[in-house]
């Protein structure tokens, strides 16, 4: 930032000092553009940056156990020549929430939205610090990697499916997926409803009124 001829902060010029600390300098700023970073934990563990943010009418996160996801992923970390050395590396993958062992990981991809993109900032402290946080998982996760444990972890994340799993009952008795979600409100009890039907026991198929000419998974 600059200063209008005639106000200095500089120690040599005392006139210019003297006008800088005895009249009001006022600025006009335009704010063209910003990169927004949230510290997700306010304690500047854990920085999210959202490169490519979700449809507005998105709002499930895929935060529970069994809630599954297929994302695109590569984490890396800065070397002292500020080479990236590439750790780990997603296309495509799908996994349920249960399977990302690390606590860093599963607190970061759980806060994303269908098709959002997102870089991540994983301070080293995340896993030195084992009194307050100790994520002993994530020598899991990296395992057979190039990790520096003394260096933070950078991670890239595209969540391109996400399929919402309920368990009813809390027993694994009874699961509900939702593999595309609705538009509108519920039928009431007493309503007419038309609706595609599939059953599979074991594997098996044994009913199913889709069309079988349609190769498009339900869920897209």
């Amino acid at each position: 930032m600059r200063f209008p001829p005639g106000f200095s902060l500089d120690e040599k010029d005392a006139e210019g000092r003297a006008k800088i600390t005895s009249k009001a300098v006022i600025y006009e700023v335009t704010l063209l553009d910003y990169t927004e970073r949230m510290d997700m934990e306010a304690n500047m563990m854990l920085y999210k940056q959202t490169l490519t943010k979700a449809n507005k009418r998105e709002f499930e996160l895929p935060n529970q156990d069994l809630d599954e996801i297929m994302a695109n992923m590569k984490v890396w970390q800065v070397k002292d020549d500020q080479s990236e050395e590439v750790l780990l590396q997603w296309d495509k993958h799908e996994a349920t929430m249960m399977q990302v062992e690390s606590l860093a990981f599963a607190k970061a991809i759980g806060s994303m939205k269908r098709l959002e993109k997102t870089k991540f900032q994983v301070n080293r402290m995340y896993w030195l610090d084992e009194e307050d946080f100790g994520d002993e998982n994530l020598s899991k996760f990296l395992k057979d990697t190039a990790w520096d444990k003394n260096k933070d972890l950078h991670v890239e994340v595209e969540l391109l499916k996400l399929i919402k799993v309920e368990d009813w009952y809390n027993d694994k008795t009874a699961i509900m997926k939702t593999l595309r979600k609705g538009k509108g409100r519920s039928p009431y009890a007493d309503s007419d409803i038309w609706l595609r039907m599939k059953i599979e026991v074991n594997g098996q198929e044994i009913y199913s009124n889709y069309p079988t000419d349609n190769d498009k998974p339900v869920e897209e």
